[in-house]
């Protein structure tokens, strides 16, 4: 957890252009998937939104690259990791009986 708080810590920190040559120096095709990366950026909401518009910049740019398909795929590859759902922690809750709800006419007696 201390690493994953030092490593968004360290994100937010970073002047944009910085931070566009790490995010495209991590999605660049070839280097290893820094997969636990951005499932740790994505704790951070800000942070999140900042690295999912640079990546959005990197996918427009690379368009006419001739590596075109390998660029899509790893940012594509990011973005998915940045925005999968959190999971649910369970919520204990109890089960409480459902009084029975009886509806009568007016002048109907009440049957116990």
């Amino acid at each position: 957890m201390s690493t994953t708080h030092a490593t968004v810590e360290q994100w937010l920190a970073l002047p944009h252009h910085v931070l566009v040559d790490r995010v495209r120096a991590a999605v660049r095709p070839g280097t290893p998937s820094p997969g636990p990366l951005w499932t740790s950026l994505a704790t951070h909401p800000v942070l999140a939104a900042r690295v999912r518009g640079v990546l959005s910049a990197l996918k427009a740019q690379s368009a006419d690259h001739r590596d075109h398909p390998a660029w899509r795929a790893r940012i594509d590859q990011a973005l998915d990791d940045l925005t999968a759902p959190r999971p649910v922690t369970r919520v204990d809750r109890t089960v409480r009986p459902v009084p029975q709800v009886v509806f009568l006419a007016p002048g109907q007696p009440v049957s116990a």
